[in-house]
């Protein structure tokens, strides 16, 4: 496992509170790359080779997904 190392073992919850935390950097990293995409469109204009405006619905539809997917499992570990 990633987190062990000699004569230390991780507990669940730091192992689910680090999944957490990854999760939040990913759901970050596709709205950014979203927003990136449509501004690359208007800086290349005339550069055919890289549909920016298929990559950033791409990663605006990863954003949303994840996003409620995160929300909910959130609310479910809140739950009595």
């Amino acid at each position: 496992m990633y987190l062990t190392s000699p004569g230390y073992e991780p507990s669940e919850l730091e192992v689910e509170q680090l999944a957490d935390e990854v999760e939040k950097y990913t759901i970050a990293s596709h709205l950014l790359y979203g927003l990136w995409g449509i501004i690359s469109v208007t800086n290349a204009k005339n550069d055919d080779s890289f549909d920016y405006m298929k990559h950033a619905r791409q990663r605006f539809e990863q954003y949303q997904l994840r996003r409620f997917i995160w929300l909910m499992r959130s609310i479910a570990r809140r739950q009595p």
